[in-house]
């Protein structure tokens, strides 16, 4: 079976301190067990988690959904969106099945969820590099999250025309973000193999 690549591009920047990022922390769990409560969801979804801030990290990289078991994020300094960006292709471009005439049998292509409540303060060059490199890449899906009031809305529009806006950061709006997440994951997972178009788009085979 082909695999439906997830990936949670999640900002723990120093904003994100207190009950942000306990909220986070809980949201992966509970997204994790209804993702797997669900037959479609588990029997195709391999998750994987990059977070951003001074650096990006990999707390896991694509993982079959039963065998995830996330950890307790903390936060860090600036909010470096272009280094999560970049660490989200280079993580697809080394993990992602593509179909080939000697691998007929490629994976879906990949759903991304970026989350973050910040303006990047990272290199404008770089970020515009990073950004390129993003948008060059075959997704099957983005959705982005901005969420609170000093959430840089335009820098994810341009990465996606799916922009969730959440009015804050507290555990009702991140609770939301996770909601999203499992949802569209699940609904994706279920029409992965028909013609039938979602909202956010099918994912679709990699050429």
């Amino acid at each position: 079976m082909a695999r439906l690549p997830v990936y949670l591009l999640i900002d723990v920047s120093a904003s994100m301190e207190g009950k942000p990022i306990a909220a986070v922390n809980s949201g992966l769990q509970t997204m994790c067990a209804a993702l797997r409560a669900d037959a479609a969801t588990s029997a195709c979804a391999y998750v994987s988690l990059i977070t951003f801030s001074r650096d990006a990290k990999v707390p896991f990289g694509l993982t079959e959904l039963a065998k995830v078991n996330p950890p307790t994020l903390s936060i860090e300094g600036d909010t470096r969106l272009g280094l999560g960006l970049e660490k989200v292709v280079e993580c697809a471009n080394n993990e992602v099945v593509k179909r080939t005439r000697t691998q007929p049998n490629g994976d879906y292509k990949p759903l991304v969820f970026i989350f973050t409540d910040g303006q990047p303060n990272d290199d404008q060059t770089d970020r515009e590099n990073a950004i390129d490199k993003f948008n060059n890449y075959h997704w099957g899906t983005v959705v982005g999250f901005a969420a609170g009031p000093n959430a840089d809305h335009q820098v994810l529009k341009r990465l996606t025309e799916n922009v969730v806006t959440l009015e804050t950061t507290d555990a009702a709006s991140i609770a939301q973000f996770f909601e999203i997440v499992s949802k569209t994951t699940s609904s994706a997972a279920a029409n992965a193999g028909n013609a039938i178009n979602i909202l956010p788009a099918e994912p679709s085979k990699i050429g």
